[in-house]
């Protein structure tokens, strides 16, 4: 088996995991027995029972009460706590915390009357987690505002957090050494659905070291302020449909993740102009991991690079995605980088559509192949046009005149009478299904849809 086939095979092997996460779900659904409903409000008193008419005052006392099966509901008000179950639920039976409807809940880090702390300061907060469910099992966390105040999900597993604001959230450690996310996933199996991370103090949304099967979908984040968007480590972590944006260091940082899956999100840059950091850098090993049907872009000139892999890095796949606007490169390859696919991408109005940089020893830039991508402008400027050693390079369309149709909804689709429609190469175990006599050059099948990227209801150009 050639290393080609190797990341082929670990990327069904990754299908697999999807599917097992859709049956999951319907599992939960269906197998959800009924428990007891306990009721949180600011007018309650933890000497109540915990029943609508006569609530607990506190998110503690009810961490306390709750056993598998059991849902608590709270109401209106700010509570300065932190929630931390007594204990797990089981696979049948999850515990529940939910925001009552029509109701906002604020799980705040902060004392009543403190200010929110300036960026990488910690004066002012007295918690650092709104919900701490490390070490947890089957904990569902549902609705919740959390202000100043993070998720903490080290060693969980089967946990679910959907729906929540996370503002302000995360920062240093006590060592001052590393940052921590404002949402922190470890262990497995757990999802962080339709949340929005907004001005996080570390990076926003941390997949720890030794995690595996994690997984994001419909999250917005936006304004970090000393970190990255999403820092993603582990195996078969999946990143789909959500939206980052405007993150000090970078959107995303892809640290050694083995078969992982970062699908159709919109990583914009909007914001950042001046900067040279690189929207996305990749590093290690990623044992087939895809970046697919991605957006990659600016609206304003950002100076930096849309994905930078920064070697050591090898057995990734690029394919499918629309790189545009920055001021460097729309791909950059620094030192060695080896064993990686790139395929039906477009990359259009950057400084250069692909690059590479930095010395790399004889045999340490091998085993590339760039096939059936769209670079509206200059390539491999440092090797005078031609591909760099160590790359396969076939089917790709470079020059100023691709053909684009100027559709505002599907930057750079490709019009009736585009010179790349049917000049790409077939490659069945890569390649999407085509309308013509052979596939598209570029992300843009003409004629095809494609779906929108990132967390639907948000637009990307605003």
């Amino acid at each position: 088996m050639t290393d080609v086939e190797g990341v082929v095979v670990k990327a069904k092997a990754m299908n697999r995991t999807v599917r097992r996460w859709a049956a999951m779900g319907l599992l939960l659904t269906t197998l959800r027995a009924a428990g007891v409903d306990y009721y949180v409000g600011v007018a309650g008193d933890d000497a109540n029972p915990g029943t609508q008419e006569q609530p607990f005052r506190t998110l503690r006392k009810a961490g306390e009460t709750l056993a598998p099966g059991d849902t608590c509901h709270v109401g209106s008000g700010v509570y300065p706590e932190t929630v931390r179950p007594a204990r797990s639920g089981k696979f049948e039976k999850p515990i529940r915390y939910v925001v009552a409807t029509g109701e906002t809940v604020t799980v705040t880090g902060l004392d009543p009357g403190a200010e929110t702390p300036l960026p990488g300061r910690s004066e002012g907060l007295a918690r650092k987690w709104g919900f701490d469910l490390e070490g947890l099992s089957m904990i569902e966390v549902i609705g919740f505002d959390l202000q100043a105040a993070g998720i903490n999900l080290t060693d969980a597993s089967y946990c679910r957090v959907e729906a929540c604001q996370v503002w302000s959230g995360g920062g240093r450690s006590n060592s001052g050494r590393e940052w921590e996310g404002a949402i922190r996933v470890g262990g497995r199996e757990n999802e962080i659905l339709r949340c929005s991370l907004i001005g996080s103090k570390g990076h926003g949304l941390v997949f720890l070291p030794g995690s595996v099967n994690n997984r994001m979908s419909g999250v917005l984040i936006r304004g970090v302020t000393n970190g990255y968007g999403v820092v993603v480590g582990g195996t078969a972590q999946i990143v789909e449909q959500s939206t980052i944006r405007e993150c000090s260091e970078g959107l995303l940082l892809c640290s050694n993740l083995y078969n992982g899956r970062l699908l159709h999100n919109d990583f914009n840059g909007a914001g950042r102009e001046g900067s040279a950091k690189p929207l996305i850098r990749i590093t290690g090993n990623g044992k087939g991991t895809l970046l697919a049907y991605n957006w990659i872009h600016a609206e304003d000139v950002h100076d930096g690079d849309g994905v930078l892999m920064e070697g050591p890095v090898e057995n990734y796949l690029l394919h499918h995605n629309v790189i545009w606007g920055l001021g460097g490169s729309a791909i950059r390859l620094r030192c060695a980088v080896r064993y990686c696919l790139f395929f039906n991408n477009t990359c259009a109005r950057n400084g250069s559509g692909l690059d590479r940089e930095g010395p790399a020893r004889d045999g340490e830039m091998k085993g590339l192949r760039f096939f059936n991508n769209l670079f509206a402008g200059a390539v491999w400027s440092t090797t005078d046009g031609k591909p760099s050693a160590g790359a396969i390079w076939e089917k790709n369309y470079v020059g100023t005149s691709p053909g684009f149709s100027g559709e505002p909804a599907r930057p750079f689709a490709l019009s009736a009478e585009s010179p790349c429609i049917d000049a790409g190469q077939d490659e069945p175990e890569l390649t999407d299904t085509f309308s013509g006599q052979g596939p598209d050059v570029g992300a843009y099948e003409f004629g095809q849809d494609f779906p929108v990227p990132g967390r639907p209801g948000i637009d990307s150009r605003n």
